[in-house]
């Protein structure tokens, strides 16, 4: 039986709720240096969703 209901809401910033475009490549003529720029760009915006998914994560957590 229950007796007792809590609710708890959990406000998470907005800052932490936007993050970096998808990166898109689509020209057909590519150097090298284009495909380093393309691989650093996914790499960076792996790394920001990553971190604010971390963020958000220890404020739900409670740490």
């Amino acid at each position: 039986m229950i007796t007792q209901v809590q609710v708890h809401w959990i406000e998470v910033h907005k800052s932490l709720l936007t993050w970096s475009a998808e990166t898109v490549y689509g020209t057909t003529s590519v150097t090298v240096k284009d495909l380093m720029k393309f691989a650093d760009q996914l790499a960076r915006a792996g790394a920001d969703c990553r971190s604010r998914l971390d963020a958000v994560k220890r404020i739900v957590e409670g740490h």
